[in-house]
């Protein structure tokens, strides 16, 4: 019976019931499993914000600060703004691929994300990982679609704007992100865009 409705599924369909389920899964597995230390840590630097911590950037804090603010001091609602980052990042990079090489390749990338040990096993965990992951993809995002071959799809103006604010938050999420900024442009340099 159940392989029967999964064959009479949509490939699309498919693709949203594994994703709801794999979400379903990581909502009800971060309220049972209790803060580990990296976790705790963050969570104590949300109680003093401050632009920027010993070992990291302090977008963690400020986004733990905000959803502990809104529910209070729970397991759950430290993970929250980590969960958020996650599903934002799997959107982003499913459509990202969808646009780019296809609906199997999207799909793929999706299932990547969903079981490689690290967003797989650490997605919901909150650490600086998600924001920064999901501010990547949304930078990558945005400079596809302001510079794609085929068609510009965004005004410069707005491109620029958005990938500004996209890396200046992802600086306070963690260094590294200005590695993107490179990236573009050695793109910008060999492409017709230059």
């Amino acid at each position: 019976m159940i392989f029967r409705f999964w064959q009479s599924l949509s490939f699309p369909a498919k693709v949203c019931l594994v994703f709801g389920l794999v979400l379903l899964l990581r909502l009800v597995f971060m309220t049972q499993i209790g803060l580990i230390d990296d976790e705790a840590y963050h969570w104590s630097w949300a109680k003093e914000l401050a632009l920027s911590y010993y070992d990291h950037p302090g977008l963690i804090a400020w986004l733990e600060a905000g959803s502990t603010g809104l529910f209070g001091d729970r397991e759950w609602a430290v993970r929250l703004p980590a969960f958020i980052c996650y599903v934002v990042t799997v959107v982003v990079s499913f459509r990202l691929a969808l646009e780019m090489f296809g609906a199997w390749v999207a799909a793929f990338t999706a299932l990547m994300i969903f079981f490689t040990p690290l967003w797989g096993f650490g997605g919901f965990v909150a650490s600086p990982e998600p924001p920064f992951m999901m501010l990547w993809m949304l930078g990558a995002y945005v400079f596809w679609r302001g510079f794609n071959e085929t068609e510009f799809e965004w005004s410069p103006a707005k491109t620029w704007t958005l990938l500004g604010l996209i890396l200046g938050l992802g600086l306070n999420a963690k260094f590294i992100i200005a590695m993107l900024a490179f990236g573009f442009g050695t793109y910008i340099l060999f492409s017709r865009h230059r």
